[in-house]
């Protein structure tokens, strides 16, 4: 009669702790599930700061080109004299470290 109050009580003792593992794996489960979705949300942040600050970058550089253009459309001899200088300053450094 003892063994069969101790089988018994092995196996309350099992499926308590068959309970308690399926609860953990469920607490488990949906903490991972939330972190999983924290991180796609912070993703989802950062590929819109990332687009935002891209965009502003072309403008930037659209601008740079406009206001580039205007200047040698006004000063179309300062403009070759500058390019000439930045060649020739190009054509010095190569020469020495050939």
């Amino acid at each position: 009669m003892a063994e069969t109050q101790t089988k018994k009580n092995v196996q309350e003792n099992a499926a308590k702790a068959g309970d308690r593992a399926e609860g953990a794996a469920a607490a488990l489960n949906d903490a991972a599930q939330m972190t999983a979705e924290k991180i796609a949300e912070a993703g989802t942040q950062v590929r819109v700061a990332a687009a935002a600050r891209a965009q502003d970058a072309v403008q930037s550089l659209d601008g740079l080109a406009t206001d580039s253009r205007r200047f040698v459309q006004k000063n179309p001899g300062l403009s070759l004299a500058a390019a000439l200088g930045v060649g020739m300053l190009i054509g010095l450094a190569v020469r020495h470290r050939s």
